[in-house]
């Protein structure tokens, strides 16, 4: 289907949607740890790092890609020095449901690509420097008890 609006209009259209306060994936998640009793958890605390403290490897990967040296988790565990993102489906390319459009490939091939290698490098930075990434997909959220569990060992090891 061809779409109905100029390319300049959908651009500022999607650059107009923000990744906050998602009800069908945050805030369900957040739901979820609530239920579970899981405590000591924060929303959107950044976490910055000096290109300095990094290895050399994940340095050069910073400055030859132009990433942001922080990162804003979904969820941190302070205490448990852990954080936990919940990937949509689509925007971080799951092996089960993503999907590539079939219009303007030219810019969403290269835009996801550059999603799943950022989504490396942060896990890489954040391990190098001590944390713990823990990485949930958008449709997880569909067994809630599975996942529960999953998070229960994830936070609770021992």
């Amino acid at each position: 289907m061809t779409d109905v609006i100029s390319p300049k209009q959908r651009s500022e259209l999607m650059a107009r949607i923000r990744g906050t306060r998602n009800e069908s994936t945050e805030m369900a998640l957040a739901r979820l740890l609530r239920a579970a009793h899981l405590s000591g958890w924060r929303r959107h605390s950044r976490i910055s790092w000096q290109a300095e403290h990094l290895s050399p490897s994940l340095r050069k990967i910073l400055l030859k890609n132009n990433f942001r040296a922080s990162v804003v988790p979904d969820f941190m565990f302070r205490e448990r020095r852990t954080v936990l993102f919940i990937d949509g489906c689509f925007w971080h390319s799951c092996p089960q449901h993503g999907t590539v459009p079939s219009s303007n490939v030219d810019y969403w091939g290269p835009k996801l690509l550059r999603n799943r290698n950022r989504d490396r490098f942060v896990d890489a930075a954040l391990c190098h420097l001590g944390w713990t990434v823990l990485r949930v997909w958008e449709h997880e959220l569909k067994q809630p008890e599975r996942l529960t569990k999953w998070l229960l060992r994830q936070l609770n090891p021992g």
